[in-house]
């Protein structure tokens, strides 16, 4: 029987922040979540555009940073 062999690459994702630990922004209730979206978000396309993000914590609700998953409109995916 003849194997076959395949080969992948390997991705990998690597976080590097600029921010000291002291500096970043904490996460106390849902109010300061809420206010932290706000400030990165596009307030002039939230009608027209489906938007949708992630907000990195750690363990003690410091804010890593924020990830745009997906973006479109009422067409698709953009």
């Amino acid at each position: 029987m003849k194997t076959q062999q395949t080969t992948i690459s390997e991705v990998r994702l690597v976080y590097r922040t600029k921010v000291k630990a002291s500096e970043r922004l904490q996460v106390k209730c849902s109010k300061d979540a809420f206010d932290i979206f706000m400030e990165n978000w596009n307030l002039d396309s939230t009608e027209h555009i489906e938007e949708f993000k992630l907000l990195l914590m750690n363990r003690s609700n410091s804010v890593l940073g924020i990830l745009a998953v997906s973006k479109g409109g009422l067409s698709g995916q953009k």
